[in-house]
């Protein structure tokens, strides 16, 4: 018997996936002098981890743990999440949107990561050609480009090079 996937499941699946990638992940991150985990993501992955083992123990939250994207283990987890009906526990939910709501506050906008930002124009045409960058992203926003974009030879990949400063 197959159970329907809902909405509330793959929440909870998208929490603990995240919560584990950015609580593990992280945890060496840190330990390499990189970017810190978010309290507030950390405290909220080990309540909600610790809620559905307790709570729901067929619940394979320590497999999700081990490979956060795995697609196959997050559909187990969303399957045993409905047909325990998981979705139902205000505490879990909570938690949950907790977890997701601030890994996207932690995520950079991809302006931020962008080696060329092109925003609010109008043009004929846009061409970019010859560009050396070291992410490699070209962001175009909100631009109204009445025949053609040509995006050619470009290569990313470069670190970046600072400009020295002369003092005269």
């Amino acid at each position: 018997m197959t159970v329907p996937l809902d909405p509330l499941s793959q929440t909870i699946t998208l929490a603990i996936a995240l919560g584990a990638a950015e609580t593990v992940g992280k945890a060496a991150a840190a330990a390499a002098g990189k970017a810190v985990v978010s309290e507030i993501i950390k405290d909220a992955y080990g309540k909600l981890k610790s809620l559905i083992s307790e709570r729901f123990p067929k619940v394979p939250v320590d497999l999700l743990e081990d490979e956060p994207e795995s697609e196959p283990i997050q559909l187990v987890v969303q399957q045993r999440l409905s047909a325990q009906s998981a979705t139902s526990d205000q505490e879990i939910l909570a938690l949950s949107k907790i977890i997701v709501d601030e890994t996207k506050k932690n995520q950079p906008a991809p302006e931020s990561k962008a080696a060329i930002i092109l925003r609010d124009f109008e043009a004929r045409n846009v061409i970019v050609r010859g560009n050396r960058t070291s992410s490699g992203i070209l962001l175009i926003e909100k631009a109204k480009v009445v025949e053609d974009i040509l995006v050619e030879n470009n290569e990313s990949g470069h670190r970046q090079i600072e400009e020295k400063k002369t003092s005269k």
